[in-house]
């Protein structure tokens, strides 16, 4: 039996679900500007932002209808930043790769073509084969280290 996978856009009602998977220990680790647990005043604030920005999206990935992530692509100068999180029961099954090419799909055909960016922890093993089988290319070092992946859409 096949899995029907899907993203949608998230919703205020989204607002626990993001702020677990933002909390959550494999997810902390790997964050560039954030190494504490984030409280749900503080999260509340920063997801209201971002679903009011008209160039960022945030998109819940569905396995099988059930969340399983989520992807934000958020509007910074020339480049669209990329942020992916995907549960750990359905890491490894392609999930990742689908909800990352459908929602760069959909950005660009809401806004046209775009160079999208990853910074990846350069231990980080997973995304950045991810980015990599997925169209991005490295391209520089960031401060202390941290990768750069680049993928233009037109």
């Amino acid at each position: 039996m096949m899995v029907k996978r899907d993203i949608r856009l998230a919703t205020l009602a989204d607002l626990a679900l993001m702020h677990e998977w933002v909390n959550a220990d494999d997810s902390l680790k790997w964050k560039k500007d954030t190494h504490h647990t984030i409280s749900r005043e503080e999260h509340a604030e920063w997801f209201q932002s971002r679903l009011a920005d008209p160039v960022t999206q945030i998109w819940i990935i569905l396995d099988d209808g059930a969340p399983s992530g989520q992807v934000r692509l958020e509007k910074k100068g020339d480049l669209v930043c990329v942020d992916i999180y995907v549960v750990v029961g359905v890491r490894g099954t392609g999930l990742a790769g689908f909800a990352l090419n459908e929602s760069i799909n959909r950005y660009t055909k809401l806004f046209g073509s775009e160079k999208f960016c990853a910074i990846v922890n350069p231990k980080n093993e997973m995304s950045e084969k991810l980015f990599v089988k997925n169209g991005f290319y490295k391209d520089e070092y960031e401060p202390e280290n941290w990768l750069r992946f680049i993928r233009v859409e037109s």
